[in-house]
């Protein structure tokens, strides 16, 4: 039984952060909001927020939505948080969960493979076209090879960022206004130039391109993107993303797409100059290319995000991104939503988007656990017990010996 004292601790700091988060979004500052709560040190909102991901997720969201990022004369912008760099150059504000994998693609060591694994509408092929924009601007030289299970996907990729890099698409802002990349390339560029490709022999089409500023002596593109299915030719590169190569079509064909990986793109680093492998996707089934390459012993570092996390208050699970549910929808002004009216409506259409692909889909694509209730058996059971951080179902078995 709960003493009435420790019941009294919980409820001064539920208070405590929903008064932080209603400062926070209402534009003022972190530093300033957990002292204006009562916190005498900084070191309270940490374990607060190590306590409850939850509300640190919807502060770290609040607080990128409020703070401005400026360009200035002679300013160097290399310091900026990847967050930061992607308002300011991109337009986009990322959610928490989306600094996590930005923060995770830019800690992976040359020679390391990265696997990330998240739900669907997650935003993670954002993060990482964001994160090539970058790379590009700040290291013209760097080489990127992107593969994917569709051409579809390989052509969006590379016409999404050959259009940033020349100015020629544009990012709608919360209040309707057109948003160009204009500063990108007075800043980083030119990136393109009338006739490279004859006078500099720097390729500019729709699979591969080289940017102007690159000085490399290779051959090798700035960036080469390949469907898994294609042929795929002899370049190195410095970074391979592989995202969403397989899909349930293909679930059966995880044998071939891991011998493709490996023996067409793993191998496409040298030594002095060791690949750096990110692998992107969402979770298909049982024996899927993801669980293939964990079980192979190659992956370095796993981020795994489920579309939920438990909310004691609530008692149930609830989104990790609230805001991820509701961005593009124009029923929804995130702007003027308070925490609790953005939980609300993100929970609507998370439990109907549940019903709507049924349980199987949702353990396996939504939860990153691609068993469902159904077919969790005592057996699957005791294979829990043997490695706790994997679920099966609702099935959760922790520090059972």
């Amino acid at each position: 039984m709960v003493s009435g004292a420790t019941q009294q601790r919980f409820e001064e700091g539920a208070k405590r952060r929903a008064e932080m988060l209603r400062l926070v979004q209402e534009g003022v500052p972190i530093q300033q909001a957990w002292r204006d709560v009562g916190w005498k040190a900084e070191g309270s909102y940490r374990k607060a927020r190590a306590t409850h991901p939850q509300w640190a997720a919807l502060v770290t969201e609040a607080a990128s939505r409020h703070r401005k990022v400026a360009a200035a004369p002679g300013q160097r912008y290399e310091a900026l948080s990847h967050s930061d760099w992607s308002k300011l150059f991109c337009h986009r504000s990322h959610l928490a969960h989306q600094v996590e994998i930005a923060d995770a693609l830019d800690r992976t060591e040359p020679g390391e493979l990265t696997l990330f694994n998240l739900w669907p509408g997650a935003g993670k092929s954002s993060v990482v076209v964001d994160w090539v924009t970058r790379k590009l601007a700040e290291d013209p030289d760097h080489r990127i090879m992107y593969v994917s299970e569709s051409s579809k996907l390989v052509g969006d990729f590379v016409s999404q960022i050959q259009k940033r890099l020349t100015a020629q698409s544009f990012v709608e802002a919360p209040g309707g206004e057109m948003l160009g990349f204009d500063l990108l390339v007075g800043v980083y560029g030119p990136f393109y130039e009338p006739g490279q490709e004859r006078r500099s022999k720097r390729p500019w089409g729709s699979s591969e391109f080289t940017v102007a500023r690159s000085v490399r002596d290779e051959k090798d593109p700035s960036v080469a993107a390949y469907a898994i299915s294609s042929v795929a030719y002899g370049s190195r590169a410095d970074t391979l993303i592989v995202d969403d190569v397989q899909s349930q079509r293909s679930l059966s064909q995880t044998e071939k797409v891991l011998k493709t990986l490996r023996t067409t793109y793993f191998n496409r680093g040298t030594p002095a100059r060791p690949l750096r492998i990110f692998v992107i996707g969402t979770r298909i089934g049982r024996g899927d290319i993801y669980e293939a390459l964990v079980d192979e012993g190659i992956v370095d570092h796993k981020v795994e995000l489920s579309a939920t996390v438990f909310d004691s208050v609530r008692g149930r699970f609830v989104p990790r991104s609230p805001a991820s549910w509701l961005l593009g929808n124009p029923k929804f002004d995130l702007s003027s939503m308070s925490a609790d009216e953005m939980m609300e409506a993100a929970l609507v259409v998370m439990d109907r988007q549940r019903r709507r692909v049924g349980e199987e889909a949702w353990w396996a694509n939504y939860e990153q656990a691609p068993v469902t209730v159904a077919l969790s058996t005592f057996g699957e059971a005791l294979d829990g017990c043997l490695d706790s951080e994997r679920r099966f179902g609702k099935l959760e078995l922790v520090g059972v010996a």
